[in-house]
């Protein structure tokens, strides 16, 4: 549904870019847990586990609920870190006010551009789709729906314990989304879809909204076909990394805070790297309409902030189907973003696209032609994984360049995805040095991936030194000074919400012999959707060591993570059950 910029969505992406993967190979073999009467040995995904019954336990004095000095000291970790990040500039405009003759007190509009990769793709005029050498282009209504939206935010904060918003996976960084759905294929959904205030809103889209963007577009059939609500505060999500919505013809976001009760907001970036990021201030009632190829994502550093995103399909038909009919056409024509976007389709076979590894790899090396450097980066993926299954990844004809090569080029254009593949493999191939300053690259635009991936080298006694440099010269945008110990490392990506930090954090906590502490970060990336800290957690449950002994507690977070899709926790859960 939404394309990670640079990447795809987590449920197909190559997540590779991350040093601290598979197994946390270097950490977790070998573990040893202790329990009453018995032996077994399990071997999970591809990593020993020592279970071993004994008379007695080890380390398992009782701690009752253990969290309160815990979870003040991870409390004043995480409070640490806020003052390095800085609010990012504002997104200057150069065209003209024009009046929105519908908006209740008034309201105004105007056009915002950025730069879009290639400019040989130019689009029949008049045909509602982005001329690829105006840019990406999107309009931003001011007050457009303020009454409807007043409403339904006031539905919002009357709900007692917000359990409307789901907790499911975001399809961009997997983490959990937050979201309430109004409308699924056109239909209302349950809950507050059908709640008064969300049909309302919907209508006032329908009667008002929606006629200026078919206009604006030159799009008669285009309808609104998915439409949900988002939250964003402390302790759930504060950051939707930069993406492309996938889904949509069209995108509408709608405002249902004053840009006063949060820090940060909705940004739009330019090209690949982060520096390009500029902020859109937006008040409750404003709307932002722009089209799949906006590369645009949002970075809350205080407050809580509510928006209602509605993906707009070019036809009802398209929308009951879920189809997109669009990338075709515009691919064909030479838009670089849509053959993007569809080398993605190709690759999973979806929104109406059959799955077919070729017609992927060709449209990625199409669009990565046109200097698309989220594109560089999937074809020097799909190529890797031809090289590594001997189909003849190595090149790709006299023009396609083998897998290094593309994620160079994506690397200097910026991308982080492609600067932390090309790290990655480098490390592989012995030059650290080099990694560690593309690490501290992707690390210096926001990347968490990459936080956790220079922890790890700092580490290694071997990268320490790489690190401390390549930090020192990388430094920029987002981040003051760079941290100079794995453990800063781990928490700049903790505060972004990242569940492998919240895991590597454990680690350093149970080294230094402060279970309590470990237990805390275990349970706080587990409630972010992270399986492997929801199976370390039920581990020391299970072993009494920092939390009270508990198999319910155990077999209540091993459930939790096998439903993340985690073998070993299914295996544990078997295991449990025969004791």
């Amino acid at each position: 549904r939404k394309a990670a910029a640079g990447g795809e969505a987590p449920k197909a992406r190559d997540e590779r870019g991350d040093a601290a993967a598979a197994c946390e190979q270097r950490h977790d073999r070998g573990v040893t847990m202790k329990f009453r009467g018995g032996a077994a040995l399990l071997a999970t995904a591809g990593c020993l586990l020592f279970v071993t019954w004994q008379g007695s336990a080890a380390a398992t004095s009782k701690k009752g609920d253990g969290r309160g000095a815990a979870s003040s000291s991870v409390d004043g970790l995480l409070a640490g870190q806020q003052m390095h990040h800085q609010e990012m500039p504002l997104f200057t405009f150069d065209s003209l006010l024009a009046p929105l003759p519908w908006a209740a007190g008034g309201g105004d509009w105007r056009t915002g551009v950025v730069p879009k990769p290639g400019g040989s793709g130019a689009a029949v005029a008049g045909d509602g789709r982005a001329d690829g050498d105006a840019g990406r282009s999107f309009a931003l209504l001011r007050g457009a729906i303020r009454p409807w939206a007043r409403e339904l935010r006031s539905s919002l904060e009357g709900l007692a314990d917000g359990s409307a918003f789901g907790t499911h996976a975001d399809e961009v960084d997997g983490l959990p989304a937050y979201e309430a759905y109004l409308l699924l294929r056109g239909k209302h959904s349950a809950g507050l879809g059908a709640s008064s205030d969300g049909t309302r809103v919907v209508e006032a889209l329908d009667q008002e909204i929606m006629p200026f963007l078919r206009g604006q577009y030159t799009c008669d059939a285009c309808v609104a076909c998915t439409a949900f609500l988002r939250r964003y505060r402390q302790g759930e999500r504060l950051l939707n990394p930069n993406h492309f919505d996938m889904e949509a013809f069209v995108t509408i976001v709608v405002a249902l805070s004053d840009s006063s009760e949060h820090g940060g907001g909705l940004y739009v970036q330019s090209n690949a790297s982060a520096q390009s990021r500029r902020l859109l201030t937006m008040d409750t009632g404003d709307v932002l309409m722009h089209q799949y190829d906006l590369n645009h994502g949002v970075a809350v550093s205080s407050g809580m902030r509510y928006s209602l995103v509605v993906w707009v399909a070019s036809n009802r038909q398209a929308c009951a189907d879920g189809h997109s009919p669009w990338y075709a056409d515009d691919a064909a024509r030479g838009d670089a973003d849509a053959q993007w976007n569809l080398g993605h389709l190709h690759k999973r076979g979806e929104r109406g696209y059959a799955l077919n590894s070729e017609a992927a790899l060709e449209w990625y090396r199409k669009s990565a032609l046109q200097g698309h450097p989220g594109a560089m980066n999937n074809l020097a993926l799909m190529l890797e994984e031809r090289s590594a299954s001997d189909e003849g990844g190595a090149s790709f004809g006299t023009d396609g360049g083998n897998a290094d090569a593309w994620f160079r080029h994506s690397a200097e254009l910026g991308e982080a995805n492609g600067q932390m593949n090309l790290a990655r493999r480098l490390v592989a191939a012995g030059s650290v040095a080099e990694a560690a300053r593309l690490y501290a690259k992707a690390a210096s635009q926001g990347s968490p991936k990459a936080m956790v991936a220079l922890g790890a080298l700092l580490e290694d006694e071997a990268g320490g030194a790489a690190v401390a440099a390549s930090a020192a010269d990388s430094a920029s945008g987002s981040m003051s000074l760079p941290p100079s110990t794995p453990e800063e490392w781990y928490l700049r990506s903790a505060t972004l919400g990242h569940g492998p930090a919240f895991r590597a954090l454990g680690r350093l906590h149970e080294s230094k012999g402060a279970a309590d502490v470990a237990a805390e970060w275990h349970r706080r990336g587990g409630e972010q959707g992270d399986g492997d800290c929801m199976i370390a957690l039920a581990k020391q449950h299970l072993q009494g060591v920092g939390v009270d002994i508990s198999v319910e507690a155990a077999k209540a977070w091993l459930r939790r993570a096998a439903a993340t899709g985690r073998p070993e926790a299914e295996q544990l859960l078997t295991l449990l059950s025969e004791m």
